[in-house]
């Protein structure tokens, strides 16, 4: 015959077993979790980063874009040194590079 005590004693192991399984399980469940927060963490460090790459970008493009409008000695010069225009009577030297 079994023991009121006995059952007590099996019923309490039993319980502790089960509240181990479930701290591991937990545990585990925590660990990835906490993985993927610092993985997600890193990533948005890293669109921030390009974001504020982009605004500088933006804002240099708008102030180049600005200049092509309105100076035209900007315009004259990105003429000269990008398609390599000439005033009429000025003489032209091109070097080959090396590469």
């Amino acid at each position: 015959m079994i023991k009121n005590t006995d059952f007590a004693k099996a019923f309490f192991y039993l319980l502790l077993t089960a509240f181990v399984v479930v701290g591991v399980f937990s545990a585990i469940f925590l660990q990835q979790t906490y993985r993927e927060y610092t993985t997600l963490k890193q990533r948005q460090e890293q669109y921030a980063r390009q974001l504020e790459q982009a605004e500088r970008d933006l804002v240099y493009k708008e102030h180049y874009y600005k200049n092509l409008l309105n100076d035209p000695e900007f315009v004259e010069r990105v003429a000269r040194q990008q398609l390599g225009y000439a005033r009429p009577g000025e003489i032209l030297f091109r070097f080959e590079s090396e590469e």
